[in-house]
Protein backbone atom coordinates (compact mmCIF):
# COMPACT_ATOMS: atom_id res chain seq x y z
CA UNK A 1 0.00 0.00 0.00
CA UNK A 2 2.92 2.28 0.65
CA UNK A 3 4.58 1.58 -2.33
CA UNK A 4 1.07 2.70 -4.65
CA UNK A 5 0.95 5.55 -2.11
CA UNK A 6 4.55 6.62 -3.22
CA UNK A 7 3.91 6.29 -6.77
CA UNK A 8 0.89 8.37 -6.87
CA UNK A 9 2.37 10.90 -5.35
CA UNK A 10 5.83 10.69 -7.30
CA UNK A 11 3.65 10.66 -10.42
CA UNK A 12 1.47 14.17 -9.33
CA UNK A 13 4.31 15.80 -8.09
CA UNK A 14 6.40 15.06 -11.49
CA UNK A 15 3.14 16.12 -13.63
CA UNK A 16 2.52 19.59 -11.28
CA UNK A 17 6.53 20.37 -12.14
CA UNK A 18 5.77 19.92 -15.94
CA UNK A 19 2.69 22.41 -15.95
CA UNK A 20 5.04 24.69 -13.40
CA UNK A 21 7.36 24.66 -16.13
CA UNK A 22 4.79 25.01 -18.83
CA UNK A 23 3.54 28.04 -17.72
CA UNK A 24 6.49 30.00 -16.86
CA UNK A 25 7.29 29.98 -20.30
CA UNK A 26 3.74 30.88 -20.89
CA UNK A 27 4.61 33.72 -18.74
CA UNK A 28 7.59 34.55 -20.28
CA UNK A 29 6.59 34.90 -23.36
CA UNK A 30 4.01 36.93 -22.07
CA UNK A 31 6.16 38.97 -20.26
CA UNK A 32 8.06 39.54 -23.95
CA UNK A 33 5.26 40.24 -25.99
CA UNK A 34 3.99 43.11 -23.60
CA UNK A 35 7.70 44.60 -23.15
CA UNK A 36 8.04 44.80 -27.20
CA UNK A 37 4.54 46.22 -27.57
CA UNK A 38 5.44 48.81 -24.79
CA UNK A 39 8.93 49.61 -26.81
CA UNK A 40 7.05 49.64 -29.98
CA UNK A 41 4.70 52.20 -28.73
CA UNK A 42 7.24 54.30 -27.32
CA UNK A 43 9.01 54.48 -30.45
CA UNK A 44 5.63 55.75 -32.30
CA UNK A 45 4.98 58.14 -29.87
CA UNK A 46 2.02 56.72 -29.03
CA UNK A 47 2.21 57.18 -24.71
CA UNK A 48 -1.11 56.68 -24.10
CA UNK A 49 -1.01 53.07 -25.70
CA UNK A 50 2.44 52.91 -23.59
CA UNK A 51 0.75 54.32 -20.25
CA UNK A 52 -1.80 51.11 -20.29
CA UNK A 53 1.00 48.87 -20.67
CA UNK A 54 2.70 50.09 -17.52
CA UNK A 55 -0.20 51.35 -15.08
CA UNK A 56 -3.01 49.07 -13.76
CA UNK A 57 -6.26 49.26 -14.55
CA UNK A 58 -8.14 46.48 -13.06
CA UNK A 59 -10.79 45.46 -11.29
CA UNK A 60 -9.12 46.25 -7.98
CA UNK A 61 -10.13 49.88 -6.48
CA UNK A 62 -6.87 50.19 -4.26
CA UNK A 63 -4.84 49.21 -7.49
CA UNK A 64 -6.12 50.89 -9.97
CA UNK A 65 -3.54 53.65 -11.26
CA UNK A 66 -1.48 53.04 -8.83
CA UNK A 67 0.12 50.05 -9.16
CA UNK A 68 2.62 49.13 -11.85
Amino acid sequence: MKTHLLIVFSLVFLAACSATQIMRKSNDAKVQDQLEALFTACQDQAYATAAASIVYRGDDEDRRWKDV
